[in-house]
Protein backbone atom coordinates (compact mmCIF):
# COMPACT_ATOMS: atom_id res chain seq x y z
CA UNK A 1 0.00 0.00 0.00
CA UNK A 2 1.43 3.24 -0.98
CA UNK A 3 1.18 6.37 1.21
CA UNK A 4 -1.32 8.04 -0.61
CA UNK A 5 -3.74 5.28 -0.28
CA UNK A 6 -2.76 5.05 3.54
CA UNK A 7 -3.95 8.88 4.12
CA UNK A 8 -6.96 8.04 2.12
CA UNK A 9 -7.78 5.27 4.46
CA UNK A 10 -6.94 7.26 7.56
CA UNK A 11 -9.13 10.07 6.88
CA UNK A 12 -11.88 7.65 5.96
CA UNK A 13 -11.31 5.71 9.44
CA UNK A 14 -11.31 9.39 11.03
CA UNK A 15 -14.68 9.79 9.03
CA UNK A 16 -16.09 6.71 11.00
CA UNK A 17 -15.97 4.75 7.83
CA UNK A 18 -16.18 0.70 8.55
CA UNK A 19 -14.06 -0.88 5.66
CA UNK A 20 -11.47 1.85 6.28
CA UNK A 21 -11.03 0.27 9.94
CA UNK A 22 -10.59 -3.32 8.30
CA UNK A 23 -8.63 -2.36 5.77
CA UNK A 24 -6.14 -0.59 8.16
CA UNK A 25 -6.27 -3.44 11.03
CA UNK A 26 -5.44 -5.68 7.70
CA UNK A 27 -2.66 -3.34 6.77
CA UNK A 28 -0.82 -2.89 10.29
CA UNK A 29 -2.10 -6.39 12.02
CA UNK A 30 1.22 -8.28 11.00
CA UNK A 31 3.44 -5.39 12.57
CA UNK A 32 1.49 -5.28 15.90
CA UNK A 33 1.77 -8.97 15.67
CA UNK A 34 5.27 -8.13 15.30
CA UNK A 35 5.65 -5.54 18.10
CA UNK A 36 4.00 -7.86 20.86
CA UNK A 37 6.15 -10.91 20.20
CA UNK A 38 9.21 -8.72 19.86
CA UNK A 39 8.35 -7.69 23.55
CA UNK A 40 8.05 -11.07 24.52
CA UNK A 41 4.03 -10.62 25.21
CA UNK A 42 2.95 -14.31 26.39
CA UNK A 43 1.22 -15.80 23.29
CA UNK A 44 -2.17 -16.52 25.47
CA UNK A 45 -2.25 -12.81 25.56
CA UNK A 46 -1.29 -11.48 22.13
CA UNK A 47 -4.88 -11.43 20.83
CA UNK A 48 -6.34 -9.20 23.73
CA UNK A 49 -3.23 -6.70 23.30
CA UNK A 50 -3.90 -6.42 19.60
CA UNK A 51 -7.64 -5.85 20.09
CA UNK A 52 -6.64 -2.96 22.32
CA UNK A 53 -3.78 -2.22 20.43
CA UNK A 54 -6.34 -1.13 17.60
CA UNK A 55 -8.85 0.17 20.02
CA UNK A 56 -7.25 2.83 21.11
CA UNK A 57 -5.76 3.31 17.06
CA UNK A 58 -9.12 4.05 16.19
CA UNK A 59 -9.97 6.19 18.83
CA UNK A 60 -6.87 8.46 19.03
CA UNK A 61 -6.71 8.67 15.11
CA UNK A 62 -8.05 12.02 15.10
CA UNK A 63 -4.71 12.90 16.88
CA UNK A 64 -2.34 11.79 13.85
CA UNK A 65 -0.96 14.93 12.12
CA UNK A 66 0.54 13.60 8.67
CA UNK A 67 3.25 16.39 8.59
CA UNK A 68 4.46 15.09 12.33
CA UNK A 69 5.64 12.07 10.32
CA UNK A 70 4.96 8.90 9.19
CA UNK A 71 1.81 6.76 10.29
CA UNK A 72 3.98 3.39 10.91
CA UNK A 73 5.97 5.42 13.38
CA UNK A 74 2.95 6.99 15.23
CA UNK A 75 1.04 3.21 15.21
CA UNK A 76 4.13 2.22 16.81
CA UNK A 77 4.75 4.55 19.99
CA UNK A 78 1.30 4.00 20.26
CA UNK A 79 1.46 0.35 20.09
CA UNK A 80 4.67 0.22 22.42
CA UNK A 81 2.98 2.30 24.86
CA UNK A 82 0.15 -0.07 25.03
CA UNK A 83 2.72 -2.75 25.18
CA UNK A 84 4.23 -1.65 28.25
CA UNK A 85 1.25 -0.17 30.11
CA UNK A 86 0.20 -3.72 30.10
CA UNK A 87 3.85 -5.15 31.59
CA UNK A 88 2.95 -2.48 34.35
CA UNK A 89 -0.76 -3.53 34.98
CA UNK A 90 0.79 -7.08 35.22
CA UNK A 91 3.78 -6.14 36.70
CA UNK A 92 5.70 -8.44 34.41
CA UNK A 93 8.43 -6.30 33.94
CA UNK A 94 10.99 -6.17 36.91
CA UNK A 95 12.58 -3.23 36.87
CA UNK A 96 15.66 -1.94 39.72
CA UNK A 97 15.95 1.46 40.46
CA UNK A 98 18.90 2.33 40.57
CA UNK A 99 18.75 4.48 43.70
CA UNK A 100 18.32 0.95 45.76
CA UNK A 101 21.77 -0.39 44.82
CA UNK A 102 25.29 0.81 45.89
CA UNK A 103 28.64 0.03 44.36
CA UNK A 104 27.16 -0.26 40.84
CA UNK A 105 29.86 -0.27 38.15
CA UNK A 106 29.20 0.88 34.37
CA UNK A 107 31.36 -1.13 32.17
CA UNK A 108 33.08 0.28 29.42
CA UNK A 109 31.17 -0.60 26.48
CA UNK A 110 33.09 -2.82 23.86
CA UNK A 111 33.00 -3.31 20.22
CA UNK A 112 30.60 -5.85 19.64
CA UNK A 113 31.59 -8.83 17.85
CA UNK A 114 29.79 -10.02 14.70
CA UNK A 115 27.27 -12.71 15.91
CA UNK A 116 24.56 -14.74 13.86
CA UNK A 117 21.47 -12.42 13.99
CA UNK A 118 19.04 -16.13 14.64
CA UNK A 119 21.61 -16.00 17.97
CA UNK A 120 21.68 -12.66 19.14
CA UNK A 121 17.72 -13.13 18.66
CA UNK A 122 17.84 -15.90 20.60
CA UNK A 123 20.49 -14.87 23.52
CA UNK A 124 17.97 -11.47 24.10
CA UNK A 125 14.89 -13.35 24.49
CA UNK A 126 16.80 -14.85 26.87
CA UNK A 127 17.81 -11.86 29.23
CA UNK A 128 15.23 -11.36 32.31
CA UNK A 129 11.89 -9.27 31.03
CA UNK A 130 13.27 -6.30 32.44
CA UNK A 131 16.52 -6.00 31.34
CA UNK A 132 14.77 -7.22 27.47
CA UNK A 133 12.07 -4.58 27.73
CA UNK A 134 14.53 -1.92 28.32
CA UNK A 135 17.60 -3.40 25.36
CA UNK A 136 14.84 -3.46 23.05
CA UNK A 137 13.66 -0.12 23.69
CA UNK A 138 16.82 1.60 23.54
CA UNK A 139 18.65 -0.56 21.31
CA UNK A 140 16.43 -1.70 18.57
CA UNK A 141 14.05 0.79 18.82
CA UNK A 142 16.13 4.08 19.27
CA UNK A 143 14.12 5.79 22.51
CA UNK A 144 16.48 7.46 24.61
CA UNK A 145 16.58 6.72 28.47
CA UNK A 146 14.47 9.70 29.05
CA UNK A 147 11.30 8.25 26.78
CA UNK A 148 12.09 5.16 28.07
CA UNK A 149 11.59 5.94 31.80
CA UNK A 150 8.40 8.31 30.84
CA UNK A 151 6.97 4.28 29.33
CA UNK A 152 7.93 2.79 32.19
CA UNK A 153 7.82 5.01 35.36
CA UNK A 154 10.89 4.83 36.27
CA UNK A 155 14.36 7.02 36.75
CA UNK A 156 16.38 7.54 33.79
CA UNK A 157 19.57 6.35 35.60
CA UNK A 158 17.46 3.21 36.28
CA UNK A 159 16.95 3.12 32.47
CA UNK A 160 20.90 3.35 31.90
CA UNK A 161 21.57 1.00 34.54
CA UNK A 162 19.08 -1.81 33.07
CA UNK A 163 20.57 -1.30 29.73
CA UNK A 164 24.02 -1.78 31.45
CA UNK A 165 23.08 -5.07 32.90
CA UNK A 166 21.26 -6.38 30.01
CA UNK A 167 24.39 -5.77 27.39
CA UNK A 168 26.27 -7.25 30.71
CA UNK A 169 24.27 -10.46 30.86
CA UNK A 170 24.55 -10.98 26.78
CA UNK A 171 27.82 -10.72 27.08
CA UNK A 172 27.76 -13.68 29.16
CA UNK A 173 24.94 -15.73 27.58
CA UNK A 174 27.35 -14.66 24.09
CA UNK A 175 30.95 -15.12 25.41
CA UNK A 176 31.41 -18.58 24.36
CA UNK A 177 30.18 -18.06 20.70
CA UNK A 178 32.97 -15.07 20.55
CA UNK A 179 35.49 -17.40 21.40
CA UNK A 180 35.96 -19.24 18.37
CA UNK A 181 39.13 -19.48 16.26
CA UNK A 182 39.34 -15.59 15.22
CA UNK A 183 39.32 -15.73 19.51
CA UNK A 184 41.61 -16.77 22.14
CA UNK A 185 40.19 -20.25 21.73
CA UNK A 186 39.26 -22.03 18.81
CA UNK A 187 36.30 -24.60 19.04
CA UNK A 188 36.23 -28.18 18.62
Amino acid sequence: MNETQLHSIIQDCKSGRQQAYKLLYEEFAGYAFTLCVRYSVKEEDRKDLMQEIFAETFLKIDKYIPSRGEFKYWFRRLAINIILMDFRRKKDVKIIDINELSNVGVLEEEKAPQIDPAILHTAIENLPTGYQTIFKLSVIEGYDHAEISEFLGITPSSSRSQLTRAKRQLKKLLHPLTNTKFGKYERV
